[in-house]
């Protein structure tokens, strides 16, 4: 199960995430949905381990993110490649 509690992020004077809380239960399917600049890709890389949020705490199977549960979180990141 993943646990996001009251999770901020700011970059410089921008609030990317204010006070964000959900839960993801083991073996659903979620989605995260907005438009462009709510915060998304913030969220998704702060649970990745990508991001460090500035408050609040990011639960992995009950456990702050570590080595033991960088392992259980895939991250695919959006490339955008250019074939020639």
């Amino acid at each position: 199960m993943i646990e996001v509690k009251n999770v901020k992020k700011k970059y410089k004077k921008v609030k990317a995430l204010d006070d964000v809380s959900f839960n993801i239960e083991e073996g659903k399917i979620t989605c995260i949905l907005g438009i462009n600049g709510v915060g998304k890709s913030t969220i998704l890389k702060s649970i990745a381990g990508l991001v460090k949020p500035d408050k609040g705490e990011i639960l992995i199977d009950g456990e702050k993110f570590s080595n033991k549960t960088y392992n259980k979180i895939a991250f695919v990141p959006d490339i955008d490649i250019h074939l020639n």
